[in-house]
This record gives C-alpha cells, structure tokens and sequence, in this order.
C-alpha cells in the first residue's frame, strides 16, 4: 500500500454464495476505499497472484483459478479516478473578454479524457484533447462567477 493513501491489495476469499473468489481493495489517495470480489468463469482454487500498482491507486490484479491442467488465466484492472490537477484561472476582476482557463492533464488517468467547464452551474464543453478555453464574454456579466473543471476518464470516472 502507498503510505500517502493509494494502493490495491488482493487476496482469496469466497463470494457470499462459498465458491473461490479474490478479494480486491482499492484505498484512493484522498481516503475512500472500495472493494470487489473477482473470479475466474470455471471457478476453483486461488493460486499464483500478482498484483502490479502504479502507486497512484491503480493497478493491475492476475491470478491463476482452477485445478493444474484445468485452470484459467483471470487479469483485472483496477482504476482510480484522474487525481488532482492544476487549473489556471484568472484572478481578480478582468474584462469579459480575459476569461481564460487551463490545465494540465491529470496524472493518473485512464485516458482518453474528455474535459468540461462548469460555469455557474452551466456546462460548457471543451474541445477534444483541449487544455485551454476561452470563455465566450456574452456568457458573462457583471460579478462574481464560479467556474469548475470536470474530468472524466474512459471509464466514465469522474473527478
């Protein structure tokens, strides 16, 4: 396990109805916890597991089920959502026309990623692969808005 949070672990265990399964935990780096049981079509014993971790929260978990000379080759991947990643914004009063934001691609992320602005509460969709947007003045009055930056990885995760 990752000392700052993120990791995965493995183990055998048993699903709720008693046969063979490998108990997977993943701890994400900001504290939440989730956890899945896995097993292989033919079912049977555990053997010969390894788990690969990024140390992001991610990994990959392979195990062998079954009887020798019967038994079956099960892999998963287990992700984590994009981590935190770095959004520039403007700071203090601009003109309409000034309203620019960027960012940098999250570091752990199953890519592709699509990117969306909230602004007040309004989605405003990015272009593919954008890591900059200009915010289109008429969309803006005078005042205080709130803007946000949602990332979703290829597997609907979002952050």
């Amino acid at each position: 396990m990752n000392p700052e949070g993120g990791g995965v672990s493995a183990w055998p265990s048993a699903d709720p109805e008693g046969r063979t399964a490998l108990a997977v935990r993943e701890d994400f780096p900001e504290g939440g916890v989730q956890t899945a049981l896995v097993s292989g079509g033919a079912g049977g014993p555990i053997g010969e597991l390894a788990v690969g971790r990024s140390g992001l929260g991610d990994g990959l978990v392979a195990f062998q089920q079954g009887p020798l000379g019967d038994a079956a080759i099960v892999a998963a991947q287990v992700t984590a959502p994009p981590a935190r990643f770095v959004v520039s914004v403007p700071k203090g009063w601009i003109k309409p026309a000034s309203a620019h934001l960027s960012w940098e691609a999250a570091a752990s992320a199953n890519g592709p990623l699509t990117y969306a602005v909230v602004l007040d509460g309004h989605r405003l969709a990015a272009p593919a692969g954008a890591s900059a947007l200009s915010i289109n003045p008429t969309r803006l009055g005078n005042g205080i808005h709130e803007v946000q930056l949602l990332v979703t990885d290829r597997y609907g995760s979002p952050r």
